[in-house]
């Protein structure tokens, strides 16, 4: 009992000083006061509608992420994107968020995917990746670009097909401010490549033209191929001073080799710089046609742009001849191989030097090589008006032909035409003129020996 009260008699005594000092700290310290440490949020994911997003520099921080393109976090469920399309509201969110895009490709396309986050002011730093059309082999990638950390891909795709393209953080961070643009165009240069060489021309037909090309980058030259015909004269034309372009075009025109050369042009029509061919080929068969810049290999680019256009028009090579005055002169055992009744209502007049007593023969052969023309034959005499003889068909065909025996010496004419009076490239014929050969009986005398 005494250690008790010792102890409380000391307290009592020096309970006084313990008040003072209290006082003195309590007037000298600044008035501190306790919080309880903030909770972290509740994460409300009964319905999934709420996720972990990240946030910033590590921060962690809950939310609604509201990509309008979700689910894209696979190949099979990429968000279709085309040509000239920007997409602004994609987001990567949550974290490890991967945004898959699909887009239809076509061989030698340059195609240009471009993001846009850091200059936007988005929190990404973006990843950017091309798969090739099974979505797994990857083509491309990048990260950084120009200088920020936005990513930026050109490619010349490979062949036709589907495309992926992926965004992701390089970091695998996201959240609701990771957003960004993204946009998918084709580099100025055009949808036809490669063609550089005869081996990748690029078909063109008859009454058929090509827009949307260019001679780009600087060098390029692009190959054409055309199944041509030897009948009419087939024209190739470029089209690019006229439409507002920089190109000065050149076109090389190459047989069936691809090799030979058989025509050029530079300026068709000074001081217009574009180009034109007329020309009449040898055979049928396929050809080749080359467009370059006239100052290869150091000019192209998104604006050396034009077109191109392929047709089959009448053939020249005997006209005028639409008047017996005008008539393409023939002799006996000639045979014109070239002429055709183009176009509609044409008609072709020959004419000869016979003998009276000249037993002819005119023939015309046209259906039987496969012409549209249904030919109609007609024999005149030496004033090129009074008609002596004239045939549709002969011989079980639509061609013509005529036997006749010359009254008197002089300048016959012949004329050609179509029964409907139809015409084109494709109404071509033959025609053969020659002289019968006469047989006299052979006469001889009794010999005697």
């Amino acid at each position: 009992m005494r250690s008790i009260k010792f102890r409380l008699c000391s307290a009592a005594r020096y309970a006084p000083v313990s008040l003072l000092v209290f006082a003195l700290l309590m007037a000298v310290l600044p008035v501190w006061s306790y919080e309880p440490p903030a909770q972290r949020p509740e994460r409300p994911d009964p319905t999934g509608e709420y996720v972990r997003v990240g946030g910033s520099r590590g921060e962690v921080t809950y939310g609604q992420c509201d990509d309008p393109h979700e689910p894209s976090d696979t190949w099979e469920h990429a968000t279709p994107i085309s040509y000239g399309t920007q997409l602004a509201d994609p987001d990567i969110c949550p974290e490890d968020d991967v945004d898959y895009y699909s887009f239809d490709g076509r061989a030698g396309q340059w195609i240009v995917a471009d993001i846009d986050a850091n200059d936007i002011g988005s929190s990404l730093d973006s990843w950017l990746v091309l798969y090739d059309t099974d979505g797994v082999k990857l083509l491309f990638q990048n990260d950084d670009w120009g200088g920020t950390s936005d990513s930026h891909i050109e490619y010349i795709l490979p062949a036709n097909g589907t495309y992926y393209l992926a965004v992701e953080d390089y970091e695998g961070r996201g959240g609701l401010d990771y957003f960004y643009t993204i946009y998918l165009s084709m580099k100025g240069c055009d949808a036809y490549e490669p063609n550089h060489s005869w081996h990748e021309a690029v078909p063109i037909s008859y009454s058929a033209a090509l827009t949307a090309l260019d001679i780009c980058p600087a060098g390029d030259i692009d190959y054409f191929s055309f199944a041509g015909s030897a009948h009419g004269t087939s024209v190739v034309d470029i089209d690019a001073y006229n439409i507002g372009s920089s190109l000065d075009s050149v076109i090389y025109l190459y047989d069936t080799d691809g090799v030979t050369q058989l025509a050029y042009n530079d300026d068709w029509s000074w001081p217009n710089v574009d180009s034109r061919i007329e020309y009449t080929l040898p055979a049928d068969g396929t050809y080749y046609l080359l467009v370059m810049d006239y100052a290869h290999p150091s000019y192209g680019g998104d604006d050396f742009f034009y077109q191109i256009s392929l047709s089959l028009e009448c053939s020249a090579a005997h006209e005028p001849n639409d008047t017996w005055e005008d008539a393409t002169p023939i002799s006996y055992g000639t045979r014109l191989a070239d002429p055709d009744i183009c176009p509609a209502d044409d008609l072709d007049y020959y004419s000869f030097v016979g003998k009276a007593g000249d037993d002819i023969a005119v023939d015309i052969d046209a259906w039987d090589i496969g012409s549209d023309l249904d030919s109609v034959l007609y024999l005149y005499d030496t004033n090129g008006v009074t008609e002596l003889a004239h045939n549709g068909d002969w011989g079980g065909s639509y061609d013509s032909h005529i036997d006749y025996h010359l009254p008197v010496d002089g300048t016959y004419y012949l004329k050609v035409q179509d029964q409907a009076h139809n015409g084109g490239p494709n109404c071509y014929y033959t025609i053969s003129l020659n002289r019968a050969t006469v047989f006299l009986p052979l006469v001889t005398k009794n010999y005697v020996p």
